[in-house]
């Protein structure tokens, strides 16, 4: 048990990794979502690099306090997506929606906004897609921003149930891997062990070597999102992924909202050079592996679907210091990185007149962020 404690707090110091970092009794079990964040939950989320206290209001969203009808002259946007939309690891003041609230309304653009938090960590496009339809109606938005992650979302929307539940206040799979350990030690270990994270692969290894290279294999192909030829589960995520952004236009022309999709870096797309780990095995016929390979493919998506895109990645690359803008065990945005997305997403709302009296979606509004030079600092 020393050893093992000895082992624990060396790993720890040395090699952090990423464990449960969900407070107990955030989620609860959703029917047609799988889960979703539970109404009137006050807690914190912990890990080595950032403590942030959370609040979820009795309408199921990040905010202090619950949404009414609508004042005049108010104008508002809903914010859906994941974990970056959440913006778990900052203070809601520092999220990158409310820096992008304070910036418009310094603007001076003649209404107040309001800006609705709804991204739910772990969601894919389909699951926030199925909270839109259920709530759009109740916070009565303006203009709808889609946050899309392009490290994962791809990947996630190849598949249209989610195999989450909630057990005992916590997320866990339905699907349960394959050990010597029950489920119920395991979920524990995974929840508060480092060392265990740290050595997971080495037993699944050992264990059953044939799964172990199957499971490495489909890792690897989660990086052919950066291949002009991506893998089978990929390629289905694609059209899925496609799929779901013209259920969004959809839903919103029935509900008579705009809609704008905020594309999220990858953190591997901030590397120099850029080289997705081990991915160039995987298609030996294919063109190469291009940072901007996802980011293109969607923005054209976009503009196909008349759907307004801010492409984060110039900007992002254009920072002068691209480390200060994710936590690197957690992988998710730092302050700087949601200040530099909140203000930028900001000044593209501005561009192409997406809220207010002149709200008109210029034909030049496709790929705003795309086009910039990304300066902002």
């Amino acid at each position: 048990m020393i050893a093992l404690a000895l082992g624990e707090l060396f790993v720890r110091s040395i090699c952090p990794q990423v464990t449960y970092r969900y407070p107990v009794g955030l989620y609860v079990n959703q029917p047609r979502r799988g889960y979703g964040l539970a109404p009137g939950f006050t807690g914190e989320f912990k890990t080595s690099e950032f403590r942030t206290k959370v609040r979820i209001n009795r309408q199921g969203v990040r905010a202090p306090t619950e949404f009414s009808v609508k004042d005049i002259g108010t104008e508002r946007i809903l914010f859906i997506g994941d974990s970056f939309t959440m913006s778990y690891t900052v203070g809601l003041p520092d999220s990158w929606p409310k820096i992008l609230e304070r910036e418009l309304n310094d603007a001076g653009e003649g209404y107040t906004l309001e800006t609705i938090n709804a991204g739910v960590p772990g969601y894919s496009t389909h699951q926030a897609l199925d909270f839109l339809r259920a709530d759009l109606l109740l916070f009565e938005p303006d203009l709808v921003v889609l946050g899309f992650f392009v490290g994962n979302d791809i990947q996630q929307n190849a598949f249209r149930k989610s195999s989450i539940r909630v057990e005992q206040g916590y997320l866990v799979s339905s699907v349960a891997p394959e050990g010597i350990l029950n489920s119920k030690l395991r979920h524990w270990l995974a929840r508060n062990l480092h060392l265990y994270h740290l050595l997971w692969p080495f037993q699944r290894a050992l264990l059953n070597p044939k799964k172990a290279s199957i499971a490495a294999r489909g890792r690897l192909e989660e990086r052919s999102i950066y291949s002009d030829k991506p893998a089978e589960r990929i390629r289905r995520g694609w059209i899925e992924t496609e799929a779901a952004l013209g259920e969004f236009v959809d839903v919103l022309r029935t509900r008579a909202a705009r809609g704008l999709v905020v594309l999220i870096p990858d953190p591997i797309q901030m590397t120099e050079p850029f080289s997705p780990q081990g991915a160039a095995a995987l298609a030996e016929s294919s063109t190469g592996f291009a940072r901007e390979y996802p980011n293109t493919r969607i923005r054209r998506i976009c503009e196909r679907l008349g759907l307004p895109v801010v492409d984060l990645l110039p900007a992002f690359l254009s920072y002068r210091d691209r480390s200060a803008l994710y936590h690197p065990v957690d992988g998710h945005w730092t302050r700087v990185g949601n200040y530099l997305a909140g203000r930028h997403v900001a000044s593209s709302i501005l561009e192409a007149e997406l809220l207010g009296d002149s709200r008109t979606v210029r034909g030049d509004a496709q790929g705003i962020a795309g086009r910039r030079n990304g300066t902002l600092d």
